[in-house]
């Protein structure tokens, strides 16, 4: 299933519209994790696409669970501490809409 989600700004501007999976993570922190998930500091394709993979399916299961309880929209300040980082790369983010 394709997941769509809107980030808002805090005066509402969109900044980021689109599927889950298309969601810009920056290579800083594709490295961070690369060195949590495997100690690899300079990681390949391979430990690049498994950290990316692993971040939206993170992601994508916190996600679950606001639908499941019929949460819609979920502040900044909920979000697991990654995805703060990641959507902070994109602006002034304070909200996300679940569609």
């Amino acid at each position: 299933m394709v997941r769509i989600i809107k980030i808002l700004s805090e005066d509402s501007s969109i900044i980021y519209d689109g599927e889950l999976y298309k969601l810009p993570i920056s290579e800083s922190i594709i490295v961070e994790k690369s060195i949590e998930y495997f100690c690899d500091s300079e990681p390949c394709f391979i430990h690049k696409s498994a950290v990316t993979k692993r971040l939206y399916y993170e992601f994508d299961r916190f996600f679950d669970e606001k639908l499941d309880n019929n949460i819609k929209i979920i502040e900044f300040k909920e979000f697991p501490l990654v995805l703060q980082n990641i959507i902070s790369k994109l602006g002034n983010a304070r909200k996300i809409l679940l569609q």
